[in-house]
């Protein structure tokens, strides 16, 4: 496992333990990566009520690589940030 710190927009509203960001290069405006995020207990709780589409998050968390093959015997490899410290941004974005 290793720390890492994003900054991002939530893609869609936030479920409870689970959301995706969107962050970017600002030198490249096509140049996006979705990261999958959780959280848990009461931060889970606050993300559900005032945490929307578009949100600016900056996130301080964990990650974690887990591996997987599909039904078409497929390898994959998925990035997953527990959040351990989310604070919010802007509602606005261009």
């Amino acid at each position: 496992m290793f720390k890492i710190f994003l900054s991002g927009r939530i893609t869609k509203d936030a479920k409870v333990c689970n959301f995706t960001i969107a962050t970017s290069n600002n030198s490249k405006k096509n140049d996006v990566c979705y990261l999958k995020c959780s959280v848990w207990n009461r931060m889970a709780e606050v993300m559900e009520l005032h945490v929307k589409k578009g949100k600016q998050l900056f996130i301080l968390g964990t990650g974690s690589i887990y591996h997987y093959i599909d039904n078409d015997e497929n390898e994959h490899d998925v990035l997953n940030i527990h959040c351990d410290i989310i604070e919010f941004g802007s509602d606005n974005y261009k």
